[in-house]
């Protein structure tokens, strides 16, 4: 278990891109298990945002 706050940036920034989150979805971190965020519009500014931070982000 580990964190990803990447609390300071826009929600517009893509999620792959992030400081801290990004280098997760990209395998950077190593394998995971899952992705818990305090709110929906933490992920992703959109629905679209959301869905590729769950396609892409897939461990």
């Amino acid at each position: 278990m580990d964190w990803a706050d990447d609390w300071e940036v826009s929600g517009a920034t893509d999620p792959m891109t992030r400081p801290k989150l990004g280098s997760w979805l990209r395998d950077e971190r190593g394998k995971y298990d899952g992705l818990v965020a305090a709110a929906v519009d933490r992920l992703g500014r959109n629905v679209v945002d959301c869905l590729n931070t769950c396609i892409f982000g897939e461990p």
